[in-house]
């Protein structure tokens, strides 16, 4: 085995230089697994292009379902609203339409006993 130095004036046989470079390599891809490990340790709980998609086609939809509920739920406010307006409306009509057959019936009788009390009235 070689010696570690920091002395670059010593000699090294060609055999040495290769066992040194081989080491060096050998480090250097252990070096190298240790940190792909470590980066898919790292990445391991993000997501994929693939899952993104898919989340993101399921969340399009969701919102999709969301807004064709929400007009659905709008257009049965609206029907609701108005069929509510033409029932406080056609009331309101019955209402008034009680209030002037009562008025014009009050009025009749008026009329019926100021002839009856004034029967020459009319003829004057």
């Amino acid at each position: 085995m070689a010696i570690f130095t920091d002395d670059m004036s010593t000699p090294v046989t060609r055999g040495e230089l290769r066992d040194e470079l081989q080491q060096f390599k050998v480090s250097l891809e252990q070096l190298e697994q240790r940190l792909e490990q470590k980066l898919e340790q790292k990445l391991a709980h993000l997501a994929t292009k693939t899952e993104l998609e898919i989340w993101g086609g399921a969340l399009l939809a969701r919102i999709d379902s969301g807004d064709q509920r929400l007009a659905e739920q709008f257009l049965e406010g609206i029907a609701s609203s108005e069929q509510r307006l033409a029932e406080q409306f056609l009331e309101g009509i019955a209402s008034s339409e009680q209030r002037l057959l009562a008025e014009l019936a009050r009025h009749t009788r008026a009329i019926q006993r100021e002839r009856i009390v004034t029967p020459d009235r009319a003829q004057v």
